[in-house]
């Protein structure tokens, strides 16, 4: 679903990629669902798009923020990286890391942070139909991995919540 505030939205389709564009604010929707909990995933998919429509997007977004921060806050990580790197685009900042790490530790805490942010906002504690992250990762290229992209009850699991 696509909800634009403004004017101007255009899609194009070019094989496999899909090209959104609009001239003022553009909110992406994407929602899932699966029968685990015994529910039909098509509708209960359906009903969060619904529910969706009807909500103001600002104030979904403060909502989050303010869910989120209560946890995400209480971890603060510096390896004592100066900001001299923040104006430089992520793409360079990686090719960078790549050649010389010690000149760009706070890259690392970017991606802790954004690791944190990502399990977070997976398992929310308010969503009581939240199922929590599964293995996956840039090793899961595809979408019928080789363990199916499950669950495991393993280390692998305590892993996904060490940071």
């Amino acid at each position: 679903m696509l909800k634009v505030q403004g004017k101007h939205l255009q899609v194009n389709r070019k094989d496999q990629v899909l090209e959104v564009s609009a001239a003022g604010n553009l909110s992406i929707y994407l929602t899932a669902s699966t029968s685990y909990y015994g529910q039909d995933p098509l509708a209960t998919a359906k009903a969060t798009i619904a529910a969706v429509q009807q909500s103001d997007a600002a104030k979904m977004y403060r909502n989050h923020v303010n869910s989120y921060q209560r946890i995400f806050n209480r971890v603060e990580l510096n390896l004592f990286g100066n900001k001299a790197h923040t104006n430089i685009p992520t793409n360079e900042r990686i090719a960078n890391f790549y050649k010389a790490p010690a000149q760009d530790p706070d890259l690392a805490t970017i991606y802790y942070q954004y690791g944190r942010y990502l399990n977070i906002s997976s398992s929310a504690p308010k969503n009581t139909n939240a199922l929590p992250p599964n293995l996956q990762g840039l090793w899961a290229n595809q979408i019928q991995t080789p363990w199916n992209g499950d669950y495991h009850l393993n280390i692998n699991a305590q892993m996904n919540h060490w940071g």
